[in-house]
């Protein structure tokens, strides 16, 4: 039996958006384990912007089974099929939410390598996110600094999340963290150094 769903929502905060991703997340480990979808890095699905033409102001977050079928999808839906690939293979994954005011928000993917040091890979950007795109410079250099950008604007979303988020402490963290990601903005990542961590069979 083949029963389609959808659940139709909003989500008002990061908090919201990350709930989302975790249960897009636990369901393609289902679908990978069920042998419905194959594992992230064994399917050619590509990066491409949401498509609103039928869902106009709506965020569509497709399962890994979907994204593979469509052959397309953007980060909200490569995100949490890398993190349910990894961890269907024993690596500790999560698709995190990085968001913004006035930026809007990006997933990645924060595991760590085998020696257990954390590393955040951006399987967007590995699929075609920043071909063609407004992103432009390709270097080790500006790869290393986007990887890492990434990295201190999440932990920084991190500690605002456990502080009165009226607090000046709590804004003051959140423009820091806007302001990281926006640079991020500007450069490319390739994630080179990160795939060197990850076995030969997780990479493209």
């Amino acid at each position: 039996m083949r029963l389609p769903f959808a659940i139709l929502g909003y989500a008002r905060d990061r908090e919201d958006v990350q709930a989302a991703i975790d249960a897009a997340t636990r369901l393609g480990e289902l679908q990978i384990r069920k042998g419905y979808a194959p594992l992230w890095w064994d399917s050619p699905a590509r990066y491409q912007r949401e498509q609103h033409e039928t869902l106009p102001g709506v965020e569509r977050i497709q399962l890994a089974e979907e994204l593979h079928a469509m052959g397309a999808g953007d980060c909200d839906d490569h995100a949490p099929h890398l993190a349910a690939s990894l961890r269907h293979v024993g690596r500790r994954a999560r698709a995190v939410v990085i968001e913004s005011p006035g930026i809007g928000y990006h997933v990645i993917v924060r595991t760590t390598s085998a020696s257990g040091a954390p590393i955040v890979l951006d399987p967007s950007a590995r699929r075609g996110m920043l071909d063609g795109e407004t992103i432009g410079a390709s270097s080790r250099r500006g790869a290393r600094r986007f990887g890492a950008t990434l990295a201190r604007a999440s932990s920084i979303l991190d500690r605002v999340a456990t502080l009165n988020p009226a607090s000046a402490a709590a804004r003051a963290l959140t423009q820091e963290a806007a302001r990281l990601v926006q640079s991020a903005r500007g450069t490319v990542e390739h994630e080179s150094e990160e795939l060197d961590e990850l076995p030969a069979e997780e990479r493209e």
